[in-house]
């Protein structure tokens, strides 16, 4: 079975936050590699949409998904260009997503069921754990204790995206006093810098990173 492949990940934001954290938007949409971000949209938090996912599917363990639609948008973006590059903050490519689960085992198990399969685990410590699945070229890193005390009715979240930027340092400069300070990732290798998006206005968090080696 093949793992369904992140298509696109829709926010209520409004264009001119992300436009500030040095993304370049195009008919209230932005393109980070293979992934759109569609802003603007009637949801409360931020959901997700794929590919190959059986039409049924509105949730994956709590985080609202979309299917039918992303058939659609698989089209529209065959050679889309227009806000697919060009970006201030030289995002390139939709390196992971942040899933944050109060029930690890429970977020898995539906994953899985969905036809993701699980690549690594890692012990983080204070009893959580990072779970890694692909979906497509971005990956999903699913954060939750790996024993809960016991069962929980709490949703998961879509939490944050770390992008792959060109030039990092030209980022910075370009972002200002919106961009963190860049420093050394967990990655070996790689540097990091976290965007202030609770002053920009921006739902999930967003971290810039330079590209795998």
């Amino acid at each position: 079975m093949t793992a369904p492949a992140l298509l696109a990940v829709d926010v209520p934001d409004s264009p001119d936050a992300w436009t500030a954290a040095g993304f370049t938007v195009v008919d209230d949409s932005l393109r980070i590699g293979a992934v759109t971000v569609r802003l603007g949209r009637p949801v409360a938090t931020t959901s997700w949409a794929f590919a190959d996912l059986a039409p049924e599917v509105a949730d994956i363990d709590g985080i609202a998904t979309t299917s039918p639609e992303a058939l659609s948008l698989e089209a529209e973006q065959t050679g889309a260009e227009g806000a697919a590059s060009g970006h201030a903050n030289g995002s390139i490519h939709l390196d992971h997503v942040v899933m944050l689960s109060p029930d690890l085992r429970r977020s898995v198990a539906a994953l899985e069921a969905l036809g993701f399969e699980v690549r690594r685990r890692r012990d983080i410590g204070k009893g959580r754990e990072q779970v890694f699945l692909w979906t497509g070229p971005t990956i999903i890193e699913l954060v939750g204790p790996t024993a809960p005390d016991e069962p929980s009715d709490e949703p998961a979240e879509l939490w944050g995206l770390a992008v792959s930027t060109s030039d990092i340092d030209g980022a910075a400069e370009a972002l200002g006093e919106h961009l963190g300070r860049v420093k050394d990732a967990v990655q070996q290798g790689r540097r990091i810098a976290t965007v202030r998006t609770a002053e920009l206005g921006i739902t999930p968090t967003i971290a810039l990173m330079t590209p795998h080696g």
